[in-house]
């Protein structure tokens, strides 16, 4: 391999980990941004007499939510991995 090959290679990394590093903290940003919107939900309508169809409501998009959040940690996780990757030079 030349010695252009090789640097174009370590752009190449170099790029793929900004990305990476990127997509992570937007997955984390999102993650919060959930939590504090539940959160805030919570406060404003914690103490109002509610209907069935509301609670119902409401268990729908806890369980929507963990659904997504459960997503992100595994794209959180594989984004980890292929980081780890980089830094070992595999």
């Amino acid at each position: 391999m030349s010695g252009q090959e090789a640097k174009l290679g370590d752009e190449f990394i170099a790029q793929q980990r900004k990305r990476l590093e990127a997509l992570r903290q937007q997955l984390l940003g999102g993650e919060e941004n959930t939590v504090a919107n539940e959160r805030t939900n919570e406060k404003q309508h914690g103490e109002e007499a509610g209907e069935l169809e509301d609670y119902a409501q409401s268990m729908e998009q806890q369980e929507v939510n963990q659904s997504l959040r459960n997503v992100n940690d595994q794209r959180i996780s594989d984004i980890e991995r292929a980081l780890q990757k980089i830094a070992d030079g595999t």
